[in-house]
């Protein structure tokens, strides 16, 4: 419904039904390593074990994939420690640039 509101259609030979968008959007989620616990809990299946079936490994990596679900990836250590020294240095009035002294990286 909402695909032919937006004037969307499959490519030739191919059928969109309302799992179309679930599979795809678990498979997308896949595909720049989100982890299946992850994508368990942003698709709202009831066991791990229900997302199997919507999974499909042959996909790549696309940019807009990687836009939509980079919420669910984990943040590096490093860029966690960068955040939180920027936050800390913010908090104390410090020059936006001194959180890299901070962590010994200037």
């Amino acid at each position: 419904m909402s695909c032919d509101l937006l004037g969307l259609r499959p490519p030739q030979g191919e059928k969109w039904v309302g799992h179309s968008h679930r599979s795809g959007g678990t498979t997308d989620a896949l595909s720049i390593d989100s982890s299946l616990p992850a994508i368990n809990c942003f698709g709202v299946w009831d066991h791990m074990g229900s997302l199997q079936a919507y999974l499909d490994a042959s996909v790549g990596l696309s940019a807009d994939t990687l836009l939509f679900f980079e919420h669910l990836l984990k943040p590096s250590l490093t860029a966690v420690r960068d955040q939180l020294s920027a936050q800390r240095a913010q908090a104390q009035g410090l020059p936006s640039t001194y959180h890299s002294v901070l962590l010994g990286s200037a």
